[in-house]
């Protein structure tokens, strides 16, 4: 067993939370990689529809 309480903050001491569950493999490779990550294609839209967000 380990010792380690993951739930607490190691800088302040503070509880955390679990706030998303990620499990999209680009969605965690963006998120640990940061800015190195290549960005994902945009989804096609339906046609005759405006793509008013980039997904």
């Amino acid at each position: 067993m380990f010792a380690v309480d993951v739930t607490v903050c190691r800088k302040c001491g503070g509880r955390m939370r679990v706030l998303d569950v990620v499990r999209d493999p680009d969605d965690i490779a963006r998120i640990l990689h940061g800015a190195r990550a290549p960005p994902r294609p945009l989804r096609p839209h339906p046609p005759g529809q405006a793509l008013l967000f980039p997904c």
